[in-house]
């Protein structure tokens, strides 16, 4: 199989499980653990039966230069996040009432499940960066696939609500995924990523529930 041909398969089988990945979360949350898990089990089993290395799927050594070029990116999602929840504490109370909604558990219990949540953003991380936007880019080209992984990933945390509130939920979440792209596109790093949006749910979580909690 040509290259052209291979990357079209490729491609393929990514949006197959990303597709049944977000179909069984939303048709069974229930099960959202289980099926959280299948782009990132694909990655791994795929990534052995085809030979590649870590760093093929962004697990790459140089932690330090990396961080170091993309920490004002970083930087950036956690500041979103300070500004938009204490903007939506004093000015849109419906939409801080729908995000602590959609959270699995309470978000001091969730600040206790740091190793839990850990994982999970990583497991986000490999999913829509290193499986979906990877297998975009060749196609549409790196901002392209960004926004379009972004766009799948805010569509991923669709949680039902007002339409206001739920538009403005997802778009920044989107917005948020993007910068998470951004920075894996120019380090080629999942762990600059995930340490991005680690830090950003981190900073989000505490702040609900020190400075924000009534």
């Amino acid at each position: 199989m040509n290259s052209k041909g291979n990357s079209a398969r490729l491609l393929f089988e990514a949006l197959l499980v990303i597709v049944l990945s977000i179909g069984g979360i939303q048709l069974l949350p229930k099960f959202e653990t289980v099926f959280s898990l299948i782009p990132v089990i694909y990655l791994l089993i795929e990534r052995r039966l085809r030979n590649r290395s870590w760093e093929e799927i962004g697990f790459k050594r140089g932690f330090r230069e990396d961080l170091r070029a993309n920490i004002g990116w970083a930087l950036m999602v956690i500041l979103l996040q300070v500004l938009t929840l204490l903007w939506a504490h004093d000015f849109f109370p419906a939409y801080d009432a729908h995000i602590r909604s959609r959270l699995p558990v309470d978000a001091a219990a969730l600040l206790g499940m740091l190793p839990i949540l850990a994982v999970a953003v990583l497991g986000e991380e490999m999913s829509y960066r290193a499986l979906l936007q990877n297998r975009l880019v060749p196609f549409l080209g790196a901002a392209p696939a960004i926004l379009l992984a972004s766009l799948v990933f805010g569509m991923a945390h669709f949680s039902a609500g007002p339409v206001a509130v739920v538009t403005l939920d997802v778009t920044l979440i989107v917005i948020d995924a993007v910068i998470y792209g951004l920075i894996y596109q120019r380090s080629r790093n999942i762990y600059i990523a995930w340490l991005a949006h680690m830090m950003g749910d981190v900073v989000a979580l505490t702040l609900m529930v020190s400075v924000l909690a009534t």
